[in-house]
């Protein structure tokens, strides 16, 4: 499906404001560019209300290889690198960063746009905080990838940096029926995230619905020989001009 977006398409009131509301927060320059990041996100949006309809698993891969489509391209007017997760998870671990699985579309509409993330704590019983975030480490990854939505045709991780935020580290609830040793890789944030705080944002797609097109050598290879791999992850880099990298 052709993903560009022609600027001379007709375009509502209400997104040629939303366009314009991007030029004027400095997000982007240019107001044709800001029309396509609005008409993007609303493919996006539109999509994401498909796939909570009742529909066929055809369909269901369609929307997904189509979603996929225009991040790439969303993304691509942030001028950030796209990557298999392998390649650049190097780049994360170990460094003072947190993971934290959060609703996609909503994500990435709030980092599209240039809008801060409010960041809360939930509550398990009386006075006990829930770990709610993830250390940049293997086991932290594993964790934030697998917490929350299950069975999903698509989730996001978004990693960020915790400065000026409230983190602190979560003692194990009586209140909390999970393993205990996750408190060791978990923590418990609150605060507004400001935007140029996301260094990156992670992508994981069932495999049987990613776009076979966009599988890199090495995960060609594992299907062939018979590997296990259920999933596909892509690593998106936000360079400087949408986050302020710290090294």
């Amino acid at each position: 499906m052709d993903q560009q977006v022609n600027s001379n398409a007709g375009i509502s009131d209400q997104d040629l404001n939303k366009a314009e509301e991007l030029v004027a927060k400095g997000e982007v320059e240019d107001l044709e560019e800001a029309k396509k990041r609005v008409m993007l996100l609303n493919r996006l949006n539109e999509n994401a209300e498909r796939l909570g309809e009742k529909i066929g698993s055809l369909e269901i891969k369609d929307i997904v290889n189509d979603s996929y489509e225009t991040i790439k391209h969303m993304f691509a007017l942030k001028n950030a690198n796209i990557m298999p997760l392998q390649n650049g998870w190097s780049q994360i671990q170990g460094r003072n960063l947190l993971l934290r699985k959060d609703d996609p579309y909503q994500v990435i509409e709030k980092v599209m746009n240039g809008d801060e993330i409010d960041i809360g704590h939930e509550m398990y019983g009386s006075n006990d905080i829930y770990a709610n975030a993830a250390i940049a480490s293997d086991e932290g990854l594993k964790l934030s990838l697998t917490e929350g939505r299950r069975g999903a045709e698509l989730n996001c991780v978004y990693v960020f940096d915790p400065e000026g935020l409230d983190v602190n580290m979560v003692k194990p609830s009586e209140h909390d029926p999970r393993d205990p040793k996750r408190y060791s890789i978990t923590r418990a944030v609150s605060g507004i995230l400001s935007p140029n705080k996301i260094k990156y944002l992670i992508i994981r797609v069932p495999t049987s619905l990613f776009p076979e097109n966009e599988l890199a050598p090495p995960e060609i290879e594992r299907i062939e020989n018979g590997e296990p791999m259920p999933y596909v992850a892509r690593l998106i880099e936000l360079p400087p001009s949408a986050s302020t990298a710290t090294r």
